[in-house]
This record gives structure tokens, sequence and C-alpha cells, in this order.
């Protein structure tokens, strides 16, 4: 029986990365082992979104500060996954890309996806 991921687990994994208790990479490991296996399933669609997104965060350019935002995409009610996505896509439209490629370039879990084209 797969074990279960629930919002609250989420919080405090974004809390701590927040808060540097936690990096980046260890907060990707973490997804990672998680998402997108038998041996994990997430509470609701909206916790399997931001787990989704934790899963691709080097790939995304996200980091630290964009945690208030997924932890408001937590906030939504299951039921509302249209307008949780709506409110992340409308966040990551506004992301300037072209600087976190350029700040994150020498980070070794960004590095890959920072090639400027």
């Amino acid at each position: 029986m797969a074990q279960i991921i629930e919002r609250e687990d989420l919080r405090k994994i974004l809390h701590k990365w927040q808060a540097a208790q936690l990096t980046s990479k260890q907060v990707h490991e973490w997804a990672n082992s998680r998402f997108a296996t038998d041996a994990w399933d997430a509470e609701d669609e909206i916790t399997n979104e931001i787990l989704s997104r934790l899963d691709m965060l080097d790939m995304n350019l996200l980091v630290p500060e964009d945690v208030p935002t997924l932890l408001q995409a937590l906030s939504f009610e299951n039921g509302l996954l249209a307008d949780a996505l709506q409110f992340l896509e409308s966040y990551e439209a506004n992301i300037n890309i072209r600087e976190r490629k350029q700040r994150y370039a020498n980070n070794p879990l960004y590095a890959p996806f920072c090639k400027q084209a």
C-alpha cells in the first residue's frame, strides 16, 4: 500500500527550504523520490501538482523565493485544481527566467538548465 503525501508534508518541506534548513538539491531529491512512484500517492490533485513542480524544480528554475507562491497554491481547496493551476501559471509567466539563468548558471543543480538560447 502506498504512503500518502499530505499538503502538510509539503508545507513543512517548503518552510524548511525557505528558511534555508534544506537546500534546493535536498528538496528536489525529496520530491523526486516521491513523485510518480508506486510507493507514494498524493493526498489530492493540488498536492500532486506542487509535488510535481518540486520534482522538476531544477528544470523550471524554482528557488526558495518561490515558496510563498507554492504555499498559496496549497491553500486552494480540493476540487479547485484549475484555479490553482491558473494561479501558478500566472506567477510563473512573470518570472524573469533570463535573470534566473544568469544567477544560477554556476549552481550544479540548475546549471544544466541555464544555458542561454
